[in-house]
């Protein structure tokens, strides 16, 4: 009806003028989340693209859509490729929501439709993700503008375009595939399956064919399909052509790799997972049949709490628990109910295949919303009607449900207002401060390491990613960041955060071989920021270990009460095979912070190194003590039991660590010694099948499960584990032999 629609444009004005505003003036420096894509992968992609280049590095996980388009719009912004960025999302966030009122409002009325309108208005993911540039939102405007034409189109024309927006939302991002199975599902239905919500405009006599399931009196059917192919065809066509011409693989990259973790990868790090289980993994296939039951549990988990999980991180809790059961309740029966139906569950499906996000399920939200407005609006309406058609029949709501939807609304806008205002107010802006430095002090070709690329971005240099330096070894990081040809680092809290081992840097105060502290900026304790010149210096290792250790002998003496300081110089000291020096300063440590998981972890390490078995053991049950379980101190008691010879609670905690983080082969294996060295031979023989599963290239495995099997008196068996182990080198491959032989010697006395 004209007023909803009246009243829905102009919602739609005041909501673009204020995220415009606050787009253009406010938001200035990309965010440590989405815009971290934008900047360091989508913004390069997209000059490249302007220059002709596909670099194959920018597309591992989805194709060219987003940067072709952002390369057009930087035409307009005198190539301010972030600005582009901002303002395609604004526009996309306008036209998304546009769609989206036109698509529910031909197929719940147009009350119903306002009111989902300003429900994903005011949503506050949608609105966060309108303002944070990137691929969510543009891949939203796309699906739903191909969804609104699809469902309506009654001509070849109509459903040309859908295709054509389909494919292009798909190349944009490849989870936006269940849109085109869709299309392709209702078309070829057994009824004729054109678009169901076409209302009156189908002429009566062909409807009633097509309700009679004959295809042929169905009128351009075939033709209709054909249409939503060739407009398919186009954008993803190009895309396959140019993807192997740069050398790109559509099917795989990052996106199995995510999907091959998630499932797989519990309880492991990546560090710990791509080495092993991990590197078998390059297709779709490749997970799907490595483990089946495994994948089929995974799958069936995520079908079922990822509803939960929408419920209350994509829409606000009060909005979402209606949601659902306002779905079941007021969408049966409806015109078009199945194939709306059919879309949001192909998406939601495709969705569970992945390592899923809330912001990933953003078409899935204006559905949502109108299950939640339907559970709150049972009122009277003339139904939904073409939108070339005139209605002149009202949409009464009953009062008190309306109160309560606007009442739900609104809390749903404070708050997406207040998040919006707390992501902006915490935005790094001390990167793009050190980036305008940076600008004019560098030269053509530098490049500028840090956690994230925005400082890069701003100092219109390249960027080398912060490597992650697992020990505590200042030698390996120089090393590193030499190796990766940066001239200049970045550290900052952002950067203390996820290396707190390189916290060291942080103290402008502290001048390391290598490193040349050219500019420091102290805003709070919570903001600040260095910028570090790599030097040509010689440094040795053992020079620059020792230079770091004495520089924070120099801050604990300054400032004993710092925990973190004196936890990096105990891991130094460890680092050094200094490891008594170690716990001594551990010890001041846990007086200071008694629940510091660090430091008990590294007393575990310490203890270790001096043999002293017990002592490691009980680090490591106060460390399980401390925090939520995980697998690695629990497979460090049991290694210790082990060394003790207690194998009984060796086993204990080696199966509490696997129960944590069933993938990881090292606690396998070290749970198959316990199992054999505590004369369990068939539980041994499993734990070692399934490090070889995990780990084929795992030779001692191969070596201790040929002894297993040998002490069943299954030296068939046992000669053949042997033989699967052919690459085998050095000591282990002597090992190996030498068992081989005296199970062919056995095996020829036997006469076997």
């Amino acid at each position: 009806m004209r007023r909803w629609g009246r009243t829905a444009a102009l919602l739609l004005a005041i909501w673009c003028a204020a995220v415009l505003w606050t787009t253009v003036v406010w938001h200035v420096t990309p965010l440590y989340s989405v815009e971290t894509d934008t900047i360091g992968e989508y913004i390069p992609a997209a000059q490249s693209l302007m220059l002709g280049h596909l670099p194959a590095e920018h597309y591992q996980s989805k194709g060219f859509g987003y940067p072709a388009a952002l390369a057009a719009v930087s035409v307009l912004t005198g190539n301010d490729f972030f600005l582009a960025a901002r303002l395609l999302n604004v526009a996309c966030g306008v036209l998304g929501a546009a769609f989206a009122y036109l698509l529910f409002g031909a197929f719940l009325g147009a009350g119903v439709a306002w009111f989902v309108l300003a429900g994903l208005l005011l949503n506050p993911l949608y609105l966060r993700m309108t303002v944070e540039a990137g691929t969510d939102v543009p891949t939203f405007a796309l699906l739903m503008a191909a969804t609104f034409l699809f469902l309506r189109g009654s001509r070849p024309r109509t459903l040309f375009f859908a295709g054509l927006i389909a494919g292009w939302a798909v190349i944009t991002r490849y989870n936006s595939a269940f849109l085109p199975l869709a299309g392709v599902v209702v078309l070829l239905s057994r009824r004729g399956a054109l678009p169901v919500l076409r209302g009156a405009v189908q002429a009566a006599g062909a409807g009633a064919a097509m309700r009679a399931g004959n295809p042929a009196a169905a009128p351009g059917r075939w033709r209709n399909l054909a249409a939503y192919v060739t407009g398919l065809a186009l954008p993803l066509g190009t895309w396959l052509i140019l993807a192997r011409s740069a050398g790109v693989n559509p099917l795989g990259g990052q996106n199995v790799q995510n999907m091959a973790y998630d499932i797989y990868g519990a309880g492991l790090t990546p560090e710990v997972f791509w080495p092993t289980t991990g590197a078998r993994f390059h297709t779709f296939w490749d997970v799907v049949r490595y483990r089946p039951m495994v994948l089929a549990a995974r799958l069936g988990a995520n079908l079922a709490l990822h509803c939960l999980t929408d419920a209350h991180k994509l829409l606000p809790l009060w909005l979402g628990l209606l949601a659902l059961p306002g779905i079941v309740v007021g969408w049966w029966r409806r015109p078009g109910w199945k194939t709306m139906t059919l879309h949001l569950t192909l998406c939601y499906v495709v969705l569970a295949l992945v390592f899923y996000l809330p912001r990933f399920g953003l078409y899935l939200l204006p559905f949502y919303l109108s299950g939640a407005v339907l559970l709150l609006l049972r009122g009277r309406t003339p139904g939904p009607r073409p939108l070339a058609a005139r209605s002149r029949g009202a949409t009464w709501f009953p009062a008190l449900g309306v109160a309560l939807l606007v009442g739900l609304i609104l809390a749903s806008g404070w708050r997406a207002v207040a998040d919006l205002r707390e992501a902006l107010r915490d935005a790094p802006w001390e990167t793009r401060e050190a980036g305008l430095l940076l600008r004019e002090l560098g030269q053509p070709g530098d490049r500028v390491m840090a956690r994230k690329p925005n400082v890069a971005y701003f100092a219109r240099m390249g960027y080398s990613p912060l490597p992650d330096v697992t020990v505590t070894n200042y030698a390996d990081f120089i090393a590193a960041a030499r190796a990766s040809r940066a001239r200049y680092l970045f550290f900052s809290a952002a950067e203390m955060v996820t290396r707190p081992q390189l916290g060291i840097l942080s103290d402008t105060a502290v001048v390391l071989p290598g490193l040349r502290p050219i500019a420091c900026r102290i805003f709070d304790r919570d903001r600040f920021y260095v910028l570090y010149e790599l030097t040509n210096e010689a440094t040795n290792p053992a020079m620059l270990q020792s230079a770091v250790i004495a520089a924070l002998q120099s801050v604990t003496a300054r400032r004993p009460e710092l925990t973190s300081v004196r936890t990096q110089l105990a891991g130094q000291l460890l680092a050094a095979g200094r490891s008594r020096d170690a716990l001594a300063e551990l010890a001041i440590s846990q007086q200071l912070d008694p629940r510091d998981l660090m430091c008990a972890r590294m007393q575990i390490q310490a203890h270790e190194q001096l043999g002293e078995y017990e002592e490691e053991a009980v680090a490591c049950e106060r460390a399980i003590r401390l925090e939520p379980p995980t697998g690695w101190e629990r497979a460090r008691l049991g290694w210790a039991r082990i060394q003790q010879r207690r194998f009984p609670e060796a086993i204990a905690a080696l199966r509490e660590a696997l129960r944590l983080e069933p993938g990881n082969a090292q606690y396998a294996f070290h749970l198959g010694l316990a199992f054999y060295s505590n004369g369990e031979s068939a539980a041994a023989v499993g734990c070692f099948e399934k490090v070889l599963e995990l780990d084929p290239g795992q030779f001692a495995a191969s070596l201790y499960l040929g002894h297993a099997l040998r002490r069943q008196g299954d030296l068939q068996g046992a000669l053949r584990a042997l033989e699967n182990a052919r690459a085998a080198t050095g000591p282990e491959a002597r090992g190996l032999r030498a068992l081989a032989d005296t199970i062919r010697a056995e095996m020829g006395r036997s006469g076997s």
